[in-house]
C-alpha cells in the first residue's frame, strides 16, 4: 500500500513538472507514510523539483537515498520527519527554499554547519523546531529566515549580520529587542521586515522602538501587535494609518503605518520603467497616455501607482511592470473591459473602505484576472479554442474554490469573535496557492503574512479540497454555467442538445396546439415544461463537459 501510494504521488508530481506539462501542483506531497526502499528511479523523475514530506517515516540512510532521486529540487518542505537532518542535502545544488518545521531533534551548530553548505539555500523555515546553541553562522546567505516557536528566550542577534529581508520570530519568549532594531537607522540599501507576534516584549522596549520609526526608510520593519497607549504617540515624520486606511473589511488593525492613498502622488508611468528595456518601456508609456487620454479610468491609474508600496514592487519589479503592461494594453482595446476595471479599481480604493498595501495588491490582482479571462482565447485557432477556454475555466474555478475556503476561514474566526483581516487572508491563501494550483494572476509576496494566520498545513487541507472539487459535480457546474463554455457546447453540439430535448418540445408544441381551458393551467405547464427541457439539455451539458474533462 504504501508503496502504491509513493509511486502515485511520483506519477502525479512528474506529469506536471516538465516543460510542456498541464498546469497543475508541481509539489511531490508524501503525508503520514513509511517510505519503502525504491529501486532505481528512471532519470526523467529529476524533473521533479518541489518535495514536500510531512510526517513520513524513513530513516537517515533511507531520506539520502531517495533525495538523491531529485538533484534539481529547488524546495523542500519537511514537518516532523527524518531521524536527523539528511547528509545529502549540500549535494543538492539547486536547493534554494528548506523548511524543517516540528522536528523531532534540536538545530544545534552541527546541523547548522551542515546547513550553511547548501550553496544555494537563501530561504530557511525552522518554525517549531527547538533551536540550541549556535556559535558560527556566518557562511548563511539567507534572504528569508523563519526561527518562530522556536524557544528562544532572547533576541537572536546572530540574525542582524545576515542582511535578511524578513526574520520571524514570532511566538517565542524573548523580552527584550535589539539595541540596533531599537536604533533603528535609517538605511535606503537595506531593509528587514520582522515578525515578532505574540513575544512578551517590555513596554518600554516597545515604545522606544516606536519613538524611533517614522514607518519610512529604515532599516528595520517590526511588526508587532503594539498596545493601543503605544499606537497613539505621534511620532514626528511618521504618516499614521487613520480609520479610512484600513483593510477593505472591517477587521483586525494591523498595528503597523501605512500611507494613505490620500497621500499617494500623481499617478505617472515612470515608477514602471526598466532600465535597459526601451521596447518595453514604449509599450508601457505608450499604453498608459491612451488610457490616460481616455479619461475614463482614472482610479484604476491611481491604484496602478498604489502598487509602490507592495512587497511584489520592491522585490518584483520587472515581474509586476510586466502585470501592469499587459493590464494596460489590453485595457486600452476595450472601452467596456476599461470602465469594469475602473469600476473594480474604485469600488474599494476610494469608497468607505479604503485599502492597505496588501489591499491594493489584491484589488490588482482581481484586475489581472478579470483581464487574464478577456484575453486568454485571443489569437488561438478556432480548432485549439474549446480545450483553452475549458482550461480557463479550470483555473477561475479553482480561484473560485480558494475565495470560498477563505472566505469560510474568516467566518470561522469572526465566529469564535476574533478580529480578522480579510484581505490578509485572503491574500495568504491566494499566494500559498498560486504556484500548486496554476491560479492566474496572483501576487508574489504580501507585507502582512503574519497577520493572515495561515499556515502550510491550512494550505495543504485547502489544495485536497479544490482538486477534489475539480474532480467532482461542483466543477461541471460551476463550468456550464459560465456564459462562454455553454454557449460554445451549444453551438457545437446544437444537434445533441435537440435530440435531449425533443420529447419535452414536442409536448411543448402539443401544449401549444392544444392549451386547456384554464390560463393558470396552461402557464403551470408550460413553466414545468420549460423546466423540463432546460434540465434535459444541462445533463446534457455537463456530461459534455465531463467528456472533456477526462481528457485532463
Amino acid at each position: 500500500m504504501a508503496r502504491r501510494r509513493v509511486a502515485n504521488a511520483l506519477g502525479r508530481a512528474w506529469r506536471y513538472s516538465h516543460d510542456t506539462a498541464p498546469r497543475g501542483s508541481r509539489w511531490l506531497t508524501l503525508e503520514r507514510v513509511a517510505i519503502p526502499e525504491l529501486p532505481p528511479l528512471p532519470d526523467f523523475y529529476a524533473t521533479i523539483t518541489q518535495i514536500e514530506l510531512n510526517n513520513v517515516v524513513l530513516d537517515s540512510a533511507a531520506a539520502d537515498a531517495f533525495l538523491a532521486n531529485f538533484p534539481n529540487v529547488t524546495r523542500l518542505n519537511v514537518q516532523g520527519s527524518f531521524t536527523e537532518l539528511p547528509g545529502v542535502l549540500p549535494q543538492l545544488q539547486y536547493l534554494e527554499h528548506l523548511s524543517l518545521e516540528n522536528m523531532p531533534w534540536p538545530i544545534a551548530q552541527p546541523v547548522m554547519d551542515r546547513l550553511m553548505d547548501i550553496q544555494a539555500l537563501t530561504s530557511l523555515s525552522l518554525a517549531g523546531t527547538y533551536l540550541g546553541e549556535l556559535t558560527d553562522t556566518s557562511r548563511l546567505r539567507l534572504s528569508t529566515l523563519w526561527i518562530n516557536n522556536t524557544g528562544l528566550t532572547q533576541w537572536p542577534e546572530w540574525t542582524q549580520s545576515l542582511g535578511l529581508n524578513e526574520l520571524d520570530i514570532s511566538d517565542n519568549h524573548i523580552t527584550e529587542i535589539a539595541a540596533e532594531v531599537i536604533e533603528n537607522p535609517t538605511d535606503h540599501n537595506r531593509h528587514t521586515v520582522i515578525y515578532a507576534y505574540n513575544n512578551p516584549f517590555t513596554h518600554e522596549a516597545l515604545e522606544a522602538y516606536w519613538r524611533n520609526d517614522t514607518g519610512y526608510g529604515h532599516r528595520y520593519q517590526l511588526d508587532y501587535d503594539f498596545p493601543e497607549n503605544i499606537r497613539e504617540i505621534h511620532v514626528e515624520g511618521a504618516r499614521m494609518e487613520t480609520d479610512s486606511d484600513s483593510s477593505d473589511d472591517d477587521g483586525e488593525h494591523h498595528g503597523h503605518r501605512a500611507g494613505s492613498s490620500r497621500n499617494v502622488p500623481e499617478a505617472s508611468a515612470q515608477i514602471w520603467l526598466q532600465p535597459g528595456e526601451d521596447v518595453l518601456n514604449a509599450r508601457l508609456l505608450a499604453a498608459w497616455e491612451r488610457v490616460e487620454q481616455a479619461a475614463d479610468a482614472p482610479h484604476l491609474l491611481v491604484l496602478l501607482q498604489r502598487l509602490q508600496e507592495t512587497p511584489d514592487f520592491r522585490q518584483f519589479h520587472a515581474e509586476l511592470a510586466g502585470d501592469v503592461l499587459t493590464v494596460l494594453e489590453t485595457a486600452v482595446q476595450d472601452a467596456t473591459l476599461r470602465s469594469q476595471l475602473e469600476v473594480m479599481a474604485n469600488d474599494r480604493l476610494f469608497g468607505a473602505n479604503q485599502t492597505c498595501q496588501d489591499g491594493a495588491r489584491l484589488i490588482f490582482s482581481d484586475i489581472q484576472v478579470t483581464v487574464y479571462g478577456h484575453g486568454a482565447l485571443l489569437g488561438l485557432a478556432e480548432s485549439e479554442r474549446t480545450e483553452a477556454l475549458l482550461g480557463v475555466i479550470r483555473q477561475l474555478f479553482r480561484l473560485n474554490e480558494v475565495q470560498a475556503i477563505a472566505d469560510a476561514e474568516i467566518a470561522r474566526r469572526e465566529s469564535l469573535g476574533r478580529p480578522v483581516d480579510h484581505a490578509e487572508v485572503r491574500l495568504a491563501y491566494r499566494i500559498g496557492l498560486a504556484n500548486d494550483l496554476g491560479l492566474p494572476g496572483q501576487p508574489y509576496r504580501m507585507a502582512w503574512e503574519r497577520l493572515a494566520a495561515v499556515d502550510r498545513g491550512a494550505l495543504l487541507d485547502a489544495r485536497r479540497h479544490v482538486l477534489e472539487a475539480e474532480r467532482g459535480p461542483a466543477f461541471l457546474q460551476f463550468a456550464v454555467e459560465n456564459r462562454q463554455w455553454n454557449a460554445r457546447l451549444r453551438s457545437e453540439h446544437r444537434e445533441g442538445l435537440e435530440l435531449a430535448s425533443a420529447s419535452v418540445r414536442e409536448r411543448m408544441l402539443a401544449l401549444e396546439e392544444h392549451p386547456p381551458v384554464d390560463p393558470d393551467d396552461y402557464h403551470r405547464q408550460g413553466l414545468a415544461l420549460i423546466a423540463e427541457r432546460e434540465a434535459a439539455e444541462a445533463l446534457m451539458l455537463r456530461q459534455l463537459t465531463d467528456l472533456y474533462r477526462a481528457g485532463w
